[in-house]
């Protein structure tokens, strides 16, 4: 026989949130298990004396409502706990996450659950115990698949609106609800319970009395203050009490969720998502469209497993990032040449991190072969060293020599510069300005004679390596500078 467990935070959060879910489930022939962290005290406290006697009060309702939605029997998240939901003592929201999880792990281990159900990413009310617990969940099927999924329950964000708008109508301007309802309008997974409704209305009924059957105008009139539980009744009544939504959660290697939305969330932070509704080909072939999100959609599915394995073959910090970036990369680039067959990308893209990891070893090899290299001969060669001496020479002198160069006639200023800083010949250099070899040899060294007057003028040296009257020696103050040989 299936086993289906219900696993929330408080009492009520089943009736609120997987209702009509649970009794289509207990009506195929599952096994439903309630399971909840605290006896969700705080709605009983007034009424009641002690905080133990709000416990008793609530688990009684809880077991009544069980008992409507056809659960068999239900037992604590971690018995020996103590979390409660009051003011005063250790809450859910507060425990570690660790802990959460490998009491999840444990139902799981006894159970061997076919599915579960809970509440979506955002808690269904936001309530910070509520997402605690979906979160442990989710984190917890990261280890322990569950055979027919992980369903959170949310809402959509227009019912919450119309919702908001019939709370306040009877709310005679009172606020209404704790400000966390928000909905969501990504895509969900939609169940029917229109069957059902008159369970979900008795569930909540049991809670509190005309919760879920009284007319909202007397159930608000008779409320002291407009919380959640009566902004959710609002929500159903606005929508007609036809139909529960879910998010599914499909847990990655590192224990954390993704939804079939199209915006999912990611419970546990590191921001890795699969979708059940898109393949990795249909995502691959919008990204090929030019659609952005669709190539968000499916890095963050898979960006966790590229992450493992680059960590598994990499030295370090650096490279592994260069790793899952390039791969990634590599997958956007290529998106239009993937072949879907039908099933996932996962071996196509671990094939684009071997081809990535493999190209970081051989540069990583050529580059520890250079420094060999570089370690076993000189940097420079003494004429080299000698060359970039005569550069740093001429580099000095540039502004007086630039100035030298300016008391020349244009021709013979190109002269001068066509045969110290192009190394052209006299007879050519003379050529290319229309003079006879013997008229640019007498040209030329009357221009060096005024360019060393005009250095001497200006207190110049300009050493053995930058000497105007050479046909050989750089007259330009950037001369090249030989490279270093590897």
């Amino acid at each position: 026989m299936p086993t289906a467990l219900a696993i929330h935070a408080h009492p009520d959060d089943e009736a609120f949130a997987n209702a009509g879910r649970l009794r289509e489930l207990a009506d195929q022939g599952y096994t439903v298990v309630g399971v909840i962290a605290t006896a969700g005290e705080a709605s009983e406290l007034p009424a009641a004396g002690s905080l133990d006697q709000a416990r008793r009060r609530r688990i009684a309702k809880y077991e009544r409502a069980l008992t409507a939605l056809g659960a068999r029997t239900w037992v604590w998240l971690e018995p020996d706990a103590g979390w409660v939901d009051a003011s005063e003592g250790p809450r859910v929201a507060g425990a570690a996450p660790g802990r959460l999880q490998r009491a999840v792990l444990r139902l799981i281990d006894e159970y061997s659950p076919d599915t579960i159900l809970t509440v979506g990413a955002d808690g269904l009310t936001g309530h910070p115990d509520h997402v605690a617990v979906a979160r442990a969940v989710v984190a917890a099927t990261g280890e322990r698949p569950v055979p027919e999924g992980v369903w959170g329950a949310r809402l959509r964000r227009d019912d919450v609106r119309a919702g908001m708008r019939l709370a306040s109508s009877h709310a005679d301007r009172r606020p209404v609800g704790s400000g966390r309802v928000t909905g969501t309008d990504a895509p969900l997974t939609v169940h029917d319970v229109r069957p059902f409704a008159a369970t979900r209305r008795a569930a909540l009924d049991i809670y509190r009395d005309g919760l879920g059957t009284a007319p909202l105008a007397a159930l608000f009139s008779a409320a002291e203050r407009v919380g959640d539980s009566f902004l959710l009744r609002a929500i159903y009544d606005a929508e007609g009490w036809r139909a529960e939504r879910y998010e599914r959660f499909t847990a990655c290697g590192a224990g954390v969720s993704r939804t079939s939305s199209s915006e999912p969330t990611c419970l546990a932070g590191c921001g890795q998502v699969a979708s059940m509704d898109e393949s990795d080909g249909q995502l691959l072939a919008a990204t090929a469209r030019g659609d952005a999100d669709a190539f968000g959609r499916f890095y963050r599915r898979h960006e966790q497993q590229i992450l493992r394995y680059a960590i598994a073959h990499c030295a370090n910090a650096s490279d592994v990032a260069d790793v899952v970036g390039e791969t990634f990369l590599g997958a956007l680039r290529a998106a239009r040449r993937f072949a879907d067959d039908g099933g996932d990308a996962v071996p196509w893209l671990f094939g684009i991190a071997r081809r990535v990891l493999a190209h970081q070893r051989r540069s990583f090899t050529r580059g520890q072969r250079l420094l060999r290299r570089l370690h076993e001969q000189p940097l420079l060669t003494t004429d080299e060293a000698a060359a970039i001496d005569a550069a740093i020479d001429a580099s000095r002198l540039a502004p007086q020599l630039a100035a030298a160069l300016r008391t020349l006639r244009a021709k013979d200023r190109e002269l001068v510069l066509l045969v110290s800083h192009d190394g052209l010949p006299p007879a050519q250099a003379g050529a290319v300005l229309g003079m006879n070899p013997n008229t640019a040899r007498v040209r030329l060294s009357r221009a060096r004679a005024r360019l060393r007057e005009a250095l001497a003028d200006s207190g110049s040296d300009p050493g053995p390596g930058v000497r105007p009257d050479s046909a050989d020696s750089p007259a330009c103050p950037h001369p090249e500078v030989p490279h270093a040989q590897p």
